[in-house]
């Protein structure tokens, strides 16, 4: 393989061309390919975020479980509420401003760490002559599909 190698870091049925729809890999696929590129972004915080998309997503924010509500709820924000305000299994799992505020703060943290060595593969004098066995590595994970052409 030399430098000049095309490289998709998407799975095979996506497209890396500008033209084509792009679809963005699933998760086991960033998870993998931050992996072997020296970054962590399935921390704590972000499958918990993601757990909270899920619920916001897929049930409409309910708290439909014990364990929901655990999860989800917010104590600091509840101090100064009334007690029929709280979070409770029925209800809506809470989102004001801070909380949102926090959760996207954590995001970035995960997204600065992550983006240091992808911009460091693609643009540093170092990660670009580290090209081939980092597309070598990434293609073994799967996370990678080599066109020749």
């Amino acid at each position: 393989m030399t430098t000049t190698s095309k490289a998709k870091l998407f799975p095979a049925r996506q497209c890396c061309s500008r033209a084509a729809k792009f679809d963005s890999p699933g998760w086991k696929t960033l998870v993998t390919a931050h992996a072997v590129l020296g970054s962590v972004v399935g921390t704590e915080e972000v499958v918990w975020a993601r757990d909270l998309r899920h619920l916001l997503t897929h049930q409409n924010g309910a708290l439909r479980t014990e364990s929901a509500l655990t999860k989800f709820r917010d104590l600091d924000a509840e101090r100064d509420e009334d007690e029929v305000d709280h979070a409770h299994v029925g209800g809506k799992v809470p989102l004001g401003v801070p909380r949102a505020l926090k959760i996207l703060d954590s995001l970035a943290a995960v997204i600065r760490t992550a983006d240091a060595p992808v911009w460091a593969l693609c643009w540093s004098r170092s990660g670009r002559a580290d090209w081939p066995e980092t597309v070598s590595k990434l293609h073994e994970q799967k996370c990678v599909v080599i066109d020749p052409a």
